[in-house]
C-alpha cells in the first residue's frame, strides 16, 4: 500500500461544460482528520461536494458520497482511483461549481475520475508496509526450534498460548517478506504443525 506526503494540501482544476470541478486531496489517519479537512476545504455554496476516503492499515475504513449527484457518479469514481493506486490514510473531495448544461451519468464519472487522477498524479508516493497477524502450532519439545526462527528475523511473539497440549505463537510480521519458505520446511520436518494468517 502506498501513502501520499503528510502535511500537504494537493489541488487540482477541471472545467466541463461551463461547471467547475476543484478537487483537494490530504493524508488522513482518523475521523478527526477527515472532520477537520472537510470544514476547511468544503463549501457550503457549491453544487456538490463530493468526496471518498480510506483509512487504516488494513484499509478497514471506506467512505464516499455522491452528495446529491447521480448515485455512484461520483464517489465511486473517486473511490475506485484510490483503491486501484492502492493508497490508505487519504481523502479526495471534489467540489462541483454547476453551469448551466446538466452533465448525464456517463460524462460525471468520467469527470470525477479524471480530475481524481490528475490530482494523484501530483502527489509523491512512500511504499508503507503491510503486516498481518499469523499464528503457529507446534509441539512444545520443538519451541526452542521456532523461537531461533523468529528470532532469526526479528520477528516477536505477541502472544503465547496453549492449544490441546500444544503451543500456539502469535506473530506479527510483514506481509511482503520472504521467511514463510522455512516454515513450510518446519512443515515439512514435522517440527511445527502448521501456520496460518489470523484475523
Amino acid at each position: 500500500m502506498y501513502i501520499i506526503n503528510k502535511n500537504e494540501i494537493f489541488n487540482s482544476e477541471l472545467v466541463f461544460q461551463n461547471s467547475k470541478f476543484i478537487c483537494f486531496m490530504s493524508y488522513v489517519e482518523t475521523q478527526q482528520d477527515i472532520i477537520n479537512f472537510l470544514a476547511k476545504y468544503k463549501d457550503k455554496t457549491a453544487s456538490c461536494n463530493c468526496y471518498a476516503y480510506v483509512i487504516g492499515k488494513r484499509r478497514e475504513n471506506i467512505y464516499k458520497t455522491d452528495n446529491g449527484e447521480i448515485r455512484n457518479s461520483a464517489g465511486r469514481a473517486i473511490l475506485n482511483n484510490i483503491l486501484n493506486k492502492e493508497f490508505t490514510n487519504i481523502i479526495v473531495l471534489v467540489i462541483k461549481y454547476a453551469g448551466p448544461v446538466l452533465l448525464g451519468f456517463d460524462s460525471l464519472q468520467t469527470i470525477y475520475g479524471t480530475i481524481t487522477r490528475k490530482v494523484i498524479d501530483l502527489a509523491p508516493l512512500t511504499k508503507i508496509n503491510e503486516y498481518i497477524k499469523v499464528g503457529i502450532l507446534f509441539r512444545p519439545l520443538n519451541e526452542i526450534f521456532v523461537k531461533e526462527l523468529l528470532s532469526k528475523y526479528n520477528i516477536k511473539i505477541t502472544r503465547r498460548d496453549f492449544y490441546r497440549k500444544n503451543l500456539l505463537y502469535t506473530i506479527i510480521v510483514n506481509k511482503n517478506s520472504n521467511w514463510t519458505h522455512e516454515l513450510d520446511a518446519l512443515i515439512v520436518k514435522g517440527t511445527i504443525y502448521s501456520y496460518k494468517i489470523l484475523r
